[in-house]
């Protein structure tokens, strides 16, 4: 696995699973790989990857924010996305890809992950047998 840092706050505010099920991935192991990609697409400006990963009220939040704060008429994930990311310092959006997870707790269908930078965390539901993340949380705890 290759070296990650954390990334500032502001950072993973830009971005506002992998299908292994059918893998023998365990859960923990599912959950990992749907956030490290969600963030490897942000990095890499793969925006439609990056919301299929984001499950609907992730892509809710997003659209409000969109909406709220930078005034876009209602528009795809991708376009949202692709706008916050255009607002961001291109060094930010590529740290992204060194985010790593770096505990999984799970619960039933949802799961939170704790990522590489110290207060951050995603928490993730299974839909349709496929993890995606449902909230992005970068408070202290």
């Amino acid at each position: 696995m290759r070296p990650r840092r954390a990334v500032s706050t502001t950072a993973l505010l830009v971005a506002v699973s992998l299908g292994l099920a059918g893998c023998g991935a365990s859960d923990s192991e599912q959950v990992t790989a749907t956030v490290e990609e969600y963030f490897d697409a942000l990095s890499e400006r793969k925006f439609d990857r990056a919301c299929e990963l984001a499950g609907p009220a992730l892509q809710r939040k997003f659209a409000d924010y969109a909406r709220k704060q930078l005034r876009m008429p209602p528009s795809p994930c991708p376009r949202v996305l692709a706008r916050i990311a255009s607002m961001t310092d291109p060094r930010l959006v590529a740290a992204q890809r060194k985010l790593t997870v770096r505990k999984v707790d799970l619960d039933g269908d949802t799961a939170r992950a704790e990522l590489s930078a110290t207060d951050q965390r995603a928490t993730l539901a299974k839909l349709d047998g496929e993890w995606r993340i449902s909230a992005l949380d970068f408070g202290s705890r």
